[in-house]
């Protein structure tokens, strides 16, 4: 059992960028899935199945940069991952499969990024990965988030 390093505010403040975190990643990958210049099969018909537009998106030779909250964010995949970055440099990594997924490297380096999380980022500092994975699982033992392997989680469903 971990012992109770994480005050409520750390907890609360972390569950609030899990959340801006996920439904960012979530629109993001929906607007890239979406996104008028990603070929669609003959007929013009929408993908039935996420896994086929995917698989569309891979097959793009040079994907344009996609307009979100104000700015451009640029597109980089690789393996089951998508990294969207913003032009002020704010990172979002979103499994392309599982979009609700928290990998907490990833999670970390957008803590960094985000003018908004620097509390946050003093308050458990160093604020990184290792960090970031012993608070990840101090909240899963508070059945705050489920942990699915050794640096990936999922926020619990509110009930």
């Amino acid at each position: 059992m971990i012992t109770d390093p994480y005050t409520p505010e750390i907890v609360q403040e972390t569950i609030r960028f899990t959340e801006l975190y996920t439904r960012m990643g979530q629109q993001l990958l929906a607007s890239l899935l979406t996104a008028e210049y990603i070929h669609m099969p003959e007929g013009g018909q929408e993908p039935v199945h996420i896994e086929d537009a995917i698989e569309r998106v891979y097959e793009v030779d040079s994907l344009k940069p996609i307009w979100y909250k104000g700015q451009y964010w640029n597109i980089h995949l690789h393996g089951e991952h998508c990294r969207f970055a913003s032009d002020s440099g704010l990172p979002i990594e979103v499994n392309m499969y599982d979009s609700s997924l928290l990998d907490a490297s990833f999670f970390s380096d957008f803590l960094h990024h985000l003018p908004a999380a620097q509390v946050l980022v003093h308050l458990i500092k160093p604020a990184d990965f290792m960090v970031i994975v012993h608070l990840f699982e101090y909240m899963t033992e508070q059945n705050l988030l489920t942990q699915i392997n050794s640096t990936n989680f999922r926020a619990q469903p509110i009930e």
